[in-house]
């Protein structure tokens, strides 16, 4: 008995799953032919579906397949589905058919649905006549006399043209069904768009013999016609004769017309249309043309200077004009009158955070503000004498005190423009247009106290953003801020093997190379900061990553640099692109070694001095030695530095390992004259071998008199000096020397 209660079970889901409805949802690439669309369930005797178009897609719930057809006969029906790619449904007599098991719930199909459209044209005589799609030069539809009927594409553009212009003008389109003029071009063809006509809309035409036409003209002088592009519409007037009235045709009744200089950096001086100045938009002059119009253009203006005057009312209000220009360059406008040349651009600059512009005039005459789009400037070309007032009154000023204990640390702006703050107390004016105060703290940078007071409570932010903004109103009095600046107590050197030439070829020659050093942490490139040689930076960790990169544009140039290499503390670094590294392990003390001319090998210094000698050994300018015990090995070029201790002389010698004698009578090797600081700098080109000695040898106060001659002499014998004075010793260059018997150090 359990056994047939199951199986009823079983049958009752199976029933109920074959009757269980499916709702899907449909795109139509234009859902107004919805009403071309029929939909049934189950097949085309199905059923009829109405659509639900409450959503945002039209939905269709079935329960027995979904039957899809267009009922249009003209249209061409395209239905598919998306299931990793589309997969199109075979269409049979405009229609289609899905199973239950071909669509899922919730599954969205895709109508297109393509119908043609048709236009009626009334032609007395075809064979004058051509009716294209697309195109004027397009292949001519057949026509008839009487009315044509002709279908087109749903995005079809259709064209009336006379089929000779020279034989008849097309002077009249026009859409009978929507009462509409169509616009004619060039008494020859009239366009009219896929949007601009309707289903079964009508068009007639009117055609006069080109013999019975008459054109219509303007009268266009020019003084320099090559520097002047006129155009009316997309085609440019050319052929005129310079400082003549010009007889132009027209190719429509009424014709758009454009005039500006044929150099874009350039303005034209004046055009004027039937003896009214027309007004310049942007770069060029443009307005419509009609029969009979007469249009001067004036490409260059007369050599001739006026005087003009800016006036400010009130006059204590005269800071609103901060600032007068002419063709760029500033003039002084507030001790008098200054002369401009004809055609020339004045600008005048507003200050309209404090004031408010209430008019301008020039010579009386008001100027249109809102038609002028006058805003923080206003510009007015002078062609005669003029007086330009303007007229501001001053908005209300409030105060707000900033204080701040480390200016250093931030950025304070007001209205995004940058304000200079000092220690303690500062003293913010704003207005109503300039009220927004932000204060970014720098990089590292930490706050220690933020605080506002606001109707005379001071309440401490919290956490306040790095970049912190108040807008500004009378009832906030105070800011408060305590900041800890970045402490920058680190420090790292570059060794860049170049010259000074090739650095700055790198730097300004586009055409040579590129070379950059930069941190975006630490505001940006450093490679104008860099030298040949050695370059210390100070750093901190939040700068990191620093980046350095170079390439080479010139062909004449490459066989004069590797492919680059980069070192971090003698580590050779890998690349970070095909010609940049990325350096992020950068340490206090750490050296950087760039080389783009050399592939660097690597030497040996043996530094040994006597017992109790003292000195000190810093290499690549900031790396102290400790321990000299073996020879010291680093990379081509690396600077060592030996520093006497304080108050002591040391004497330094210099040879190769293999032969520490470089030369004959020089026991020691060859000695190292010090710096004018005093420093002893070797260059490791090459292994050496360094001894360092107390300064014992004899001065030329040991060895001479102030007045008494002695012969002076080489280590190897050959004679300097005879019988020479304290004067002449202290003019020989640096060396040993031997003089009255006794071997002295000249440094």
């Amino acid at each position: 008995m359990k056994k047939i209660y199951l199986l009823l079970t079983l049958m009752l889901l199976c029933i109920g799953q074959s009757f269980a409805s499916k709702t899907v949802k449909i795109t139509l690439t234009n859902e107004n032919k919805l009403a071309m669309m029929e939909f049934r369930d189950g097949g085309a005797d199905g059923a009829l579906i109405t659509p639900d178009v409450s959503g945002w897609y039209p939905s269709l719930t079935f329960e027995n397949g979904l039957w899809i057809h267009c009922t249009n006969p003209d249209g061409k029906l395209f239905v598919s589905t998306n299931k990793g790619g589309v997969i199109e449904k075979e269409i049979v007599d405009q229609s289609c058919f899905y199973t239950m098991d071909e669509l899922e719930d919730g599954e969205t199909i895709t109508i297109q649905l393509s119908v043609p459209r048709y236009l009626k044209v009334m032609v007395e005589d075809p064979s004058i006549m051509k009716f294209t799609i697309d195109s004027s030069d397009a292949d001519p539809l057949e026509a008839t006399a009487g009315e044509n009927r002709f279908a087109l594409g749903e995005y079809d553009s259709f064209y009336i043209s006379v089929a000779d212009p020279n034989a008849y003008k097309l002077t009249r389109v026009y859409n009978e069904t929507q009462e509409k003029e169509c616009e004619v071009s060039k008494f020859s063809y009239s366009r009219i768009s896929y949007s601009g006509y309707k289903d079964n809309d009508v068009f007639s035409y009117t055609l006069v013999p080109a013999s019975e036409f008459d054109m219509p003209k303007v009268k266009i002088r020019v003084d320099e016609p090559n520097d002047a592009s006129i155009k009316f519409g997309y085609d440019a007037v050319k052929d005129l004769v310079a400082n003549e009235w010009n007889e132009v045709e027209l190719p429509n009744y009424e014709t758009e017309y454009s005039v500006s200089h044929t150099n874009w950096r350039e303005e034209v001086y004046k055009v004027t249309l039937n003896g009214t100045p027309v007004k310049m938009g942007y770069s060029s002059y443009n307005g419509t043309l009609k029969d009979g119009d007469e249009l001067d253009i004036q490409v260059y203006p007369e050599a001739i200077d006026y005087t003009v005057t800016v006036n400010v009312v009130p006059e204590d209000c005269a800071p609103f004009i901060h600032t007068v220009l002419v063709n760029d360059e500033e003039v002084d406008h507030q001790t008098g009158d200054f002369t401009v040349r004809n055609g020339k651009k004045i600008k005048l600059n507003f200050n309209t955070d404090y004031y408010d512009l209430k008019g301008i005039t020039i010579d009386e005459k008001e100027v249109d503000l809102e038609g002028e789009y006058v805003g923080e400037s206003y510009t007015y070309k002078v062609t005669g004498d003029a007086t330009i007032t303007v007229t501001v009154e001053k908005k209300p000023i409030n105060t707000l005190i900033l204080d701040i204990d480390n200016p250093d640390a931030v950025n304070v702006r007001q209205n995004y423009t940058p304000v200079e703050i000092k220690e303690g107390e500062n003293k913010i004016t704003y207005t109503s247009s300039n009220n927004r105060l932000q204060i970014k703290k720098l990089l590292g940078a930490t706050y220690d106290y933020f605080a506002v007071v606001k109707d005379g409570v001071t309440t401490e932010i919290e956490d306040p953003e790095d970049e912190w903004e108040l807008r500004m109103d009378d009832s906030y009095t105070k800011v408060i801020v305590r900041v800890t600046p970045l402490k920058v107590d680190k420090q790292f050197v570059v060794y860049f093997d170049t010259d000074e030439e090739t650095m700055t070829k790198f730097n300004t020659g586009y055409s040579f190379g590129s070379f950059s050093f930069y941190s975006p942490n630490a505001g940006g490139s450093y490679s104008d900061k860099m030298k040949p040689g050695y370059t210390i930076f100070d750093f901190a960790d939040v700068y990191l990553p620093y980046y350095w990169s170079f390439s080479v544009y010139s062909s004449d140039e490459k066989d004069n640099f590797t492919s680059g290499a980069c070192y971090v503390d003698g580590e050779l670094q890998d690349k970070y692109s095909s010609s940049s590294w990325e350096l992020n392990d950068l340490k206090d003390g750490s050296v950087v070694k760039c080389y783009i001319t050399k592939e660097p090998r690597t030497f040996t210094a043996d530094i040994a001095g006597d017992e109790d000698v003292e000195f000190t050994v810093i290499k690549d300018r900031i790396v102290k030695v400790e321990d000299l015990s073996s020879p010291l090995a680093d990379l081509e070029d690396t600077e060592i530095e030996i520093v006497p201790a304080e108050g002591k002389s040391l004497s330094i010698f210099i040879s190769s390992p293999q032969n520490d004698l470089t030369r004959a009578g020089e026991e020691e090797g060859e000695l190292l004259n010090a710096n004018e600081e005093g420093k002893y700098v070797v260059v490791l080109d090459g292994d050496k071998k360094i001894s360092v000695k107390k300064d014992s040898l004899a001065t030329v106060g040991d060895v001479m008199g102030q007045n008494s001659g002695v012969d002076v002499f080489t280590t190897t014998g050959v004679r300097m000096l005879h019988d020479a004075t304290k004067a002449q010793i202290d003019a020989l260059p640096a060396g040993i020397y031997v003089v009255g018997g006794k071997k002295m150090v000249k440094k």
